[in-house]
């Protein structure tokens, strides 16, 4: 099963927003109920900060919804 998710995003330096997006990512999970939640958000926060050339624990994940 192919599981999709959608992320508002802010994006900190020195503890002030500089910016923010919305990114995606797409999961295979045999099981939905053994899908870790910190994996998911771990990875939308690896995209949004890939996106921008900054480290993901400066990101703060606003809204993550399941498509």
């Amino acid at each position: 099963m192919r599981l999709h998710y959608f992320a508002d995003y802010e994006g900190y330096e020195g503890g002030r927003p500089i910016l923010w997006g919305q990114v995606t990512h797409s999961i295979e999970a045999e099981n939905e109920e053994r899908l870790d939640p910190a994996e998911v958000v771990s990875a939308l926060r690896q995209r949004a900060a890939e996106a921008h050339g900054i480290e993901p624990r400066q990101v703060r994940l606003c809204q993550v919804a399941r498509l």
